[in-house]
């Protein structure tokens, strides 16, 4: 539907590229994100100056990937732009070009990371190492840290919907190769969780028995490659050298 007075606010020609609007955490500003499977552009415009249109924080460049969460008069930007492993950088919402970003946040070594969302009192930091993903939670008064307890040894953590600053519960979500999605509420200053949804799976009792390991192959050129491995302990032979691997994806 179309209305006479409508006006294009943007316009993508490079087919590669998916645009999607949303309002900010803060509900000051509307963000236009653009996005490729590896590169991203964002543009945004303040909710209470909308006479001055939209801005774009940095142009694309390839293989730059970026999100922006404005916070108090200022934009955090989690990019791997200066590192492939992502880190975090700070600017005004003033001055927001590539030359204004300050270092805020830095992955330790041999790891990788993966989320940044802010609340009042706390930082929630998704990291990844040797391929086990975790959630920590970082206390902004004490500078305290506590990690996430999840009850399968080798599982898949995220964060998951927090509309809110202003709150003490983080929703994340977990799985497993094992186990189903589950929705978790986390109380990050008593530690308390709460289990809010499980998927149904038939059958599911079957996970109690099955077995989950993860084990690294080494290929020609040196590079380790991670495979987790879900199996009936009971059937395997363990005089039989030669095992069979029916691989389900592979990321290249």
């Amino acid at each position: 539907m179309t209305f006479r007075n409508d006006s294009l606010l943007y316009l993508e020609k490079d087919f590669r590229f998916q645009v999607s609007v949303s309002k900010s955490k803060s509900k000051e500003y509307i963000y236009i994100s653009i996005g490729s499977s590896n590169t991203n552009e964002i543009h945004f415009m303040a909710i209470k100056s909308p006479e001055k249109g939209f801005e774009m924080m940095v142009p694309r460049q390839v293989n730059h990937e970026y999100s922006v969460t404005d916070y108090k008069n200022d934009f955090y930007v989690f990019s791997n732009i200066k590192n492939p492993d992502f880190e975090v950088f700070k600017c005004t919402e003033n001055l927001y070009a590539l030359n204004d970003w300050k270092p805020f946040m830095k992955p330790k070594k041999g790891t990788r990371l993966t989320a940044f969302v802010i609340f009042d009192g706390f930082w929630v930091i998704g990291e990844m190492e040797n391929m086990d993903n975790r959630l920590k939670i970082v206390s902004k008064e004490t500078g305290k840290t506590k990690y996430i307890k999840v009850k399968e040894k080798i599982h898949n953590i995220s964060t998951g919907y927090n509309p809110k600053f202003d709150s003490d519960t983080l929703r994340y979500l977990t799985s497993s190769m094992k186990s189903p999605s589950e929705v978790w509420n986390y109380n990050m200053t008593t530690g308390e969780q709460r289990l809010v949804k499980k998927q149904e799976v038939k059958n599911i009792f079957s996970s109690t028995w099955m077995k989950q390991k993860r084990i690294w192959a080494e290929v020609r050129d040196g590079t380790k490659i991670p495979i987790t491995i879900l199996c009936n302990p009971y059937s395997l032979n363990k005089r039989n050298k030669y095992k069979r691997m029916f691989m389900t994806s592979y990321d290249s």
